[in-house]
């Protein structure tokens, strides 16, 4: 199913083109449409040490992280949710959804009388049925990805729920956080090089003090990816991680940062 989505995708993009399409007559609109903008990309941490309840820090619920996914549906893109723990090596937890396809360009309507010789009517006519019929066929392959893109949408997205389900499910037991390693893990992934039309957004969702516990005087921590840091945290505490808020104060909640980041 996936090589099917692949090649469809790649025919849409064949029927498409990189640039906009040659203007056609006015016909039907497309029964599917997508308002597109930047891919995200959306590393989440979350402190796993046991000491998350009497520091009063947020838990993570998956009903936190499905506004997260909605948006990586509609826009593509990838959630990340990685643990911090006395190391940060655990297995990160991916949601991946690849950019949507771009949506046939809405067809020009033929000259208006009078603006052309009406010698070359015929001509255009005949033109306008060619770009008519073209564009229909354009439709129809958007449709058949954009319905295939939504079915493997819902695989991706019931295969991470129900493995970070299990995660979340599991009471946090590790004995030190290691803040600093969950930096340098979230910023080697927020680099990768990808694929994209457009540059991805980049977001760190941080749900920890920030106290590194793990490691004797730490380094200074940052993010050579530039992503936008998102902390949230209990009674405003930071830690090491309080640099890379700048101005900014970490949320109290987890709610309030999946707010921001979708923008509802």
């Amino acid at each position: 199913m996936q090589l099917k989505l692949i090649s469809l995708v790649g025919l849409a993009w064949g029927l498409t083109g990189c640039n906009s399409p040659t203007p056609i007559p006015s016909v039907s609109n497309p029964q599917s449409s997508v308002v597109l903008s930047s891919p995200v990309r959306i590393y989440v941490a979350i402190d796993r040490t046991f000491s998350v309840g009497a520091s009063k820090i947020p838990s993570l619920k998956l009903d936190n992280l499905q506004p997260l996914l909605e948006l990586v549906k509609k826009v593509g893109g990838e959630v990340r949710v990685a643990e911090v723990c006395t190391s940060s090596d655990l297995r990160l937890n991916s949601f991946y959804m690849p950019e949507p396809p771009l949506a046939p360009q809405p067809p020009a309507p033929m000259p208006k009388p009078g603006t052309v010789n009406p010698l070359e009517l015929p001509k255009l006519q005949k033109q306008s049925e060619l770009q008519a019929k073209a564009y229909q066929q354009q439709l129809s392959t958007y449709d058949r990805v954009m319905a295939l893109r939504q079915q493997e949408a819902q695989r991706n997205s019931k295969e991470f729920t129900t493995k970070i389900s299990k995660v979340l499910e599991q009471p946090p037991s590790c004995k030190a956080s290691d803040v600093v390693g969950m930096v340098e893990r979230g910023d080697l992934y927020l680099a990768e090089a990808g694929n994209w039309r457009q540059l991805p957004r980049n977001i760190a969702l941080l749900i920890t003090d920030g106290l590194e516990t793990a490691r004797n005087n730490p380094k200074q921590v940052k993010f050579t990816s530039n992503p936008q840091v998102l902390l949230v945290s209990s009674g405003g505490q930071a830690g090491i991680l309080q640099p890379l808020l700048g101005s900014n104060k970490p949320y109290e909640s987890i709610e309030g940062a999946v707010r921001f980041i979708t923008g509802k």
